[in-house]
């Protein structure tokens, strides 16, 4: 592409975030960004409602008006985020040219309006055999077992298809990026550009699928996603994710999921092998996506949630706000009252660390147990706030190496917790 181009992509709203699967369409709209090219993010307002049938064998479930508006809404703001922090921490604006900004479009403030008669024209240019050339369409139709495939998700591939016409009319945008599950669907818009415009210049780019580790889609519909929005996948979970990855997968994730240069991602490899457990490369992988999606602060919560949980470090407790430590240990969190004179045994049996006061006596002296991650050896001590709760309220105590619960005291009558 020799002169600056716009690019697009689409995302429905058919949930209230999106997920890691749909990171490879949004890394390589940055990088048609950083080549100067104007990305044009599509939200789906009015398919959301047809349902892609898309690599699915049976109907979505539908959805109303007001969840599907409430969707968009989160689903733009954690778009804009990306962007943003690709600006602001990626991009050196000052070395560089200035990224385009970022256009976002609604297909359901033109499709709403659109008249059947309108719809018809276009219908008129599309073919069938076209429209048949998607496995999944084919799929639903040949396939015993599969919910059979309705007409208003039959003709989710004619708006799709529209929706580009669209956007070729008033931006002139000649490039779309999808899933490789979209190819059909970007071929039958590519097709009607072309017969409804006579421009055969129109280009499609595929990315590959994100799969699990048997090969699997990641995805809403799968029950196996990784949100992007950080009450869905938490900062620390979503950075955990990515550490985890085995060494046979890093150096692909590297380089489909980062702007690192190939060249610095092949360095970055050859000293990940010189100490493999080290997890350099998994590091560099979870460092960089954190920074993406959830910018610097996402990337220190993740790092002092790794430090309390797998590095015992005390002092990262102080980091955290209450908000955070319960995000953390979702789950695991219980609201007591402390009355004066609580000692360290009562308190772990009042939050249930041990089934028996024996077996908590004996673990305690032991030094099998924690508060705020300092061994407490002395099961009859009083509880002192100063020194066995933070300023923020809580106590965490842990049982062992991985048996931890996040203690949210209230007020009792001679003090107040919270500082």
């Amino acid at each position: 592409m020799t002169s600056k181009q716009r690019v697009y992509a689409g995302f429905d709203p058919t949930a209230d975030s999106l997920h890691i699967g749909n990171l490879l369409v949004i890394l390589a709209l940055l990088h048609c960004r950083e080549a100067g090219h104007t990305p044009i993010i599509l939200l789906g307002g009015f398919t959301s409602f047809l349902g892609d049938p898309s690599g699915r064998t049976d109907k979505r479930a539908g959805l109303s008006a007001e969840a599907s508006a409430a969707n968009l809404i989160r689903i733009q703001q954690s778009i804009e985020t990306i962007f943003d922090n690709h600006s602001k921490i990626f991009w050196k604006s000052g070395e560089k040219e200035p990224l385009p900004d970022v256009v976002f479009v609604d297909n359901n403030k033109w499709m709403k309006n659109v008249k059947f008669s309108r719809l018809l024209q276009i219908f008129e240019l599309l073919k069938m055999k076209n429209l048949l050339k998607s496995s999944f369409v084919r799929e639903r139709i040949d396939k015993r077992g599969s919910h059979p495939l309705n007409l208003m998700e039959f003709l989710y591939q004619a708006c799709q298809a529209y929706d580009w016409l669209h956007l070729y009319d008033k931006y002139q945008c000649k490039i779309q990026i999808g899933g490789s599950d979209q190819l059909a669907n970007i071929m039958v818009g590519h097709d009607l550009i072309r017969d409804a415009r006579g421009d055969s210049t129109c280009t499609g780019l595929t990315t590959p699928l994100l799969l699990g580790p048997y090969g699997e889609k990641l995805g809403k519909s799968m029950g196996n996603s990784v949100w992007l929005c950080s009450d869905r996948t938490s900062c620390f979970d979503f950075y955990q994710y990515f550490l985890r990855k085995k060494d046979s997968e890093v150096e692909n994730l590297l380089k489909l999921l980062t702007l690192i240069p190939v060249h610095d991602i092949t360095k970055i490899m050859e000293k990940h092998w010189e100490k493999p457990e080290a997890l350099t490369a998994q590091k560099m992988l979870a460092e960089s996506l954190t920074l993406l999606v959830h910018g610097e602060h996402g990337l220190s919560l993740a790092r002092a949630s790794t430090a309390i949980l797998y590095q015992q470090q005390a002092t990262a407790l102080l980091d955290l706000s209450p908000s955070e430590l319960e995000s953390l240990f979702s789950g695991s969190v219980l609201r007591l009252t402390l009355d004066p004179g609580t000692t360290v045994m009562q308190a772990a049996m009042m939050a249930r660390c041990f089934k028996s006061e024996r077996e908590c006596e004996e673990i305690i002296l032991a030094g099998g147990f924690h508060i705020n991650q300092h061994p407490v050896r002395e099961p009859h001590m009083v509880l002192v706030p100063d020194a066995h709760i933070l300023p923020t309220g809580y106590s965490l105590f842990r049982v062992g190496k991985k048996q931890f619960t996040l203690v949210a005291w209230n007020s009792f009558s001679s003090h107040q917790v919270h500082s």
